[in-house]
């Protein structure tokens, strides 16, 4: 999996000017992280996402999306630690990427 989400991101990457890296983004991807085979995507792409510093939009915060379930449990409060920790690696990447001032664009 991790191989051809790289295939396709060099390519697009190839066809961009060559002055400054193209924005890349993860766009609405979530899990129900039910199975041992979801939840291994998941960290693979989170895994992913985080070493080609990828931003990110996880889809979704309420418990009751039926595709893919939410970051917070059926209170609307308590947050799916399981899945916080599975994304830890693409929020550790965010957290760097806006510790930069407004002046100096992130390397």
């Amino acid at each position: 999996m991790a191989e051809r989400i790289s295939a396709a991101t060099q390519q697009a990457a190839e066809t961009q000017p060559a002055r400054r890296p193209p924005p890349r983004r993860l766009g609405e991807f979530g899990s129900f992280c039910s199975t041992a085979e979801d939840t291994a995507w998941l960290c693979a792409l989170c895994g992913y996402g985080a070493e080609k510093r990828l931003s990110f939009a996880f889809w979704c915060l309420n418990p009751n999306s039926a595709d893919t379930g939410g970051l917070l449990l059926d209170d609307w409060t308590t947050p799916h630690a399981p899945k916080l920790r599975l994304l830890a690696p693409l929020l550790a990447e965010a957290s760097a990427s806006t510790s930069h001032s407004a002046s100096e664009p992130p390397e």
